[in-house]
């Protein structure tokens, strides 16, 4: 159950990101799209300032690896699956998008 009063449910998602190009990188947000019969039903994004007051940084520096608990709120409680979308900024400026399926 969500503690915000918007939202019905909370999901919590432990994350482990490793760096592994040697070249740093700004996450600028995680967005979870809820999936239910192959369509998406709810979409929760987390921003980089919502990372920066939760962990205190939206930094992944270079070869490194960090683990953070990503929580969603979210309404509908018909989802089967979701997607992750970690959305980075690198050092030279290049913005890279990374999908990871997930299941409930």
């Amino acid at each position: 159950m969500s503690p915000r009063p918007a939202f019905t449910y909370r999901i919590t998602v432990p994350a482990t990101i490793t760096e592994s190009a040697g070249l740093g990188a700004n996450i600028n947000y995680v967005r979870l799209r809820e999936i239910y019969l192959g369509v998406e039903i709810e979409r929760s994004e987390i921003s980089s300032a919502d990372l920066i007051v939760a962990t205190g940084s939206n930094r992944l520096n270079a070869s490194a690896t960090r683990a953070i608990s990503l929580i969603f709120d979210v309404n509908d409680d018909r989802a089967t699956s979701g997607i992750l979308t970690f959305n980075f900024t690198d050092d030279r400026g290049n913005t890279l998008a990374v999908d990871f399926t997930i299941t409930y």
